[in-house]
């Protein structure tokens, strides 16, 4: 997959906080999100996730390993499980809704761990996908 093809997939995917009904729409405010950040006296997130680096797909098992890595970067955060994935459900991965994670932070982590992208958030503001080359 090209990388122009690797950025139309992530801005055609579909996220959201898995077992919440709630989902992020890109360059668009979410208030329950807001709703949530306020209850935990944050102002951001970062949607990160450690499966598939570089686009490359990986078995389940090496993605749920690299997944234990990441989680034990974030454990000072409050985390949510969250979801990407394909309008026709032929792809998704796994990835946190890390509450109070500011973009610097989760760019770097994102690099550690290979991925082109992260989904970023400020409350009252939109939805940006932060592209990484």
């Amino acid at each position: 997959m090209t990388n122009n093809e690797l950025i139309g997939a992530f801005r055609e995917a579909r996220y959201f906080i898995q077992n919440s009904g709630i989902y992020i729409v890109l360059d668009d405010v979410n208030a329950e999100l807001d709703d949530i950040l306020d209850d935990y006296n944050v102002v951001e997130w970062v949607l990160i996730t450690a499966w598939n680096p570089g686009g490359s797909r990986k078995t389940v098992d090496s993605n749920q390993n690299r997944q234990i890595e990441l989680l034990h970067d974030l454990e000072d955060y409050k985390i949510l499980d969250a979801r990407g994935e394909s309008p026709d459900h032929s792809w998704y991965e796994d990835g946190f809704l890390v509450l109070g994670l500011d973009k610097n932070k989760g760019s770097e982590l994102a690099i550690k761990y290979g991925q082109k992208a992260i989904l970023y958030g400020q409350i009252g503001h939109n939805a940006e996908l932060i592209i990484f080359d």
